[in-house]
């Protein structure tokens, strides 16, 4: 599981959803 949290894909999704809330 860590390692798709550490994948460039899945922390650019974070980060979009993070600018969106």
């Amino acid at each position: 599981m860590n390692v798709f949290f550490n994948q460039p894909f899945l922390q650019a999704l974070c980060m979009t959803i993070a600018k969106r809330d």
